[in-house]
């Protein structure tokens, strides 16, 4: 999620909402809550457009 948060900064969204969304679709249930998922739901909130919608898809 870190890295995926850097690319949003660094002017990437559409990389940052892939990144971040394909590291949460694989991680385990039990690794699916607390701080991972408060830090995708952050990057979720800095998104718009396509990117927040893909990474919005994943968080459900």
């Amino acid at each position: 999620m870190d890295t995926a948060a850097c690319l949003r900064v660094d002017g990437d969204p559409g990389a940052a909402a892939k990144m971040a969304a394909a590291v949460y679709d694989r991680l385990p249930a039990a690794y699916r809550s607390g701080l991972v998922h408060s830090r995708a739901q952050l990057l979720h909130l800095h998104l718009d457009g396509a990117p927040c919608q893909l990474l919005g898809d994943a968080l459900v």
